[in-house]
């Protein structure tokens, strides 16, 4: 059996999702990515990923019917697997299913009419008279992420807020816990090859940070910080962005040296950079494009054994029960305070570092959800 995953952009972070689940069905099956390029290339950290056939349309302009009839030309799957309820994604698949009558599973991973109604509410705050005009986009966009889903002949969600909501299995963010292994890389070496002294203390954010992200309240904890030998390194800054050069100039005001700005880097170098780090930070804010999602990047710092401060936010306190600390979100005085607490007792972080992968090994590897996810497919087989 042959299962096509779609995914709505592959120039976007949402085939980081898509990748994942190819991966883990690729052990089983034999499987193609395929999705339209709304970009100018591949979404930079998996430009260079070979594992998993891929299949795409570059898009210039508006989606027309005549670029999803080309993209469904590639199609080679006997099984649709649809990540995200987007039309290019899971529209596609649907216009399969009705001529083909082609099987689709569909994957939510995030809360689409969340970010949705996040959006629309800044729009209305800051610009009325264009939130006004947006209706018609608004309402067709949630109607198919919140309306459509039960047209799938099977669901998976990423967090359990979307499972409540929707219902299907539940297929973590996991992570390869083998390529994820602390014991492949040299600290000491790895901070020589970057220019970073073994005496810096790294707090690291490493993500596609956003508004909900809380990267700024971040910078404003390691600010009030007083060790100087404490730095912060905000890893995946969109470059070429307006919100990339403000990140970058905020950064640098607050913290000068002490600030460390990276850009995106290729999936594979993700487990040698954590390396770097002595505490790994993701300090999401409390929205409505927050409540339903699951940051991704908690299960890399899980598998690395890296010490975690997180905000209490979706399913971040359930992940890390017993093995990072939590604190509440948009509190910054209690982010530093954790951070602190993390770079005083190195021994009790490892230990909270050794805690968190052995829990990502058990419940939120390739291995553990393979069998998970291999029995949505079963039944096409």
């Amino acid at each position: 059996m042959k299962i096509s995953v779609l995914t709505p952009d592959v120039s976007h972070n949402c085939l980081g999702r898509a990748y994942m689940l190819a991966r883990i069905l690729q052990r089983r099956f034999d499987v193609e990515i395929i999705g339209p390029m709304f970009g100018e290339g591949v979404w930079a950290p998996l430009a260079d990923a070979r594992e998993v056939p891929l299949k795409t349309l570059r898009v210039r302009g508006s989606w027309t019917n005549a670029k999803a009839v080309a993209l469904r030309d590639q199609l080679e799957g006997d099984v649709l697997y649809a990540s995200k309820p987007r039309f290019p994604s899971y529209g596609l698949g649907l216009i399969e299913k009705l001529a083909r009558r082609s099987s689709v599973v569909l994957d939510i991973d995030d809360w689409e009419g969340g970010f949705v109604r996040a959006a629309r509410s800044e729009r209305m705050e800051r610009r009325p008279l264009r939130a006004l005009l947006s209706d018609a986009v608004y309402n067709t966009t949630i109607a198919l992420a919140e309306g459509l889903p039960r047209l799938a002949d099977e669901l998976t969600v990423s967090n359990t807020f979307l499972q409540k909501r929707f219902g299907g299995v539940l297929i973590w963010h996991g992570r390869d816990t083998e390529a994820f292994r602390p014991d492949r890389f040299s600290r000491s070496a790895v901070r020589a090859a970057h220019g970073i002294p073994d005496q810096e203390k790294v707090v690291m954010f490493l993500g596609s940070p956003g508004p909900h992200k809380g990267v700024e309240d971040l910078m404003e904890a390691v600010r009030r910080i007083p060790d100087p030998s404490v730095s912060l390194a905000l890893v995946g800054i969109p470059d070429g962005t307006g919100y990339g050069a403000r990140l970058r100039a905020e950064g640098l005001s607050l913290l000068g040296p002490r600030f460390r700005g990276m850009g995106f880097l290729p999936f594979d170098k993700v487990p040698e950079l954590l390396t770097l780090a002595d505490v790994v930070v993701i300090p999401q804010r409390r929205t409505q494009a927050t409540e339903g999602q699951m940051p991704a990047k908690v299960f890399d710092a899980m598998a690395m054994g890296k010490p975690i401060i997180a905000s209490a936010v979706a399913d971040l306190p359930y992940v890390l029960r017993d093995c990072g600390k939590v604190v509440e979100p948009g509190s910054v005085e209690n982010l530093s305070t954790a951070i602190q607490s993390f770079l005083s007792d190195p021994g009790a972080a490892a230990e909270f570092g050794r805690r968190a992968r052995e829990r990502c090994v058990q419940e939120f590897s390739w291995d553990a959800l393979e069998p998970v996810l291999v029995g949505v497919f079963k039944a096409y087989a």
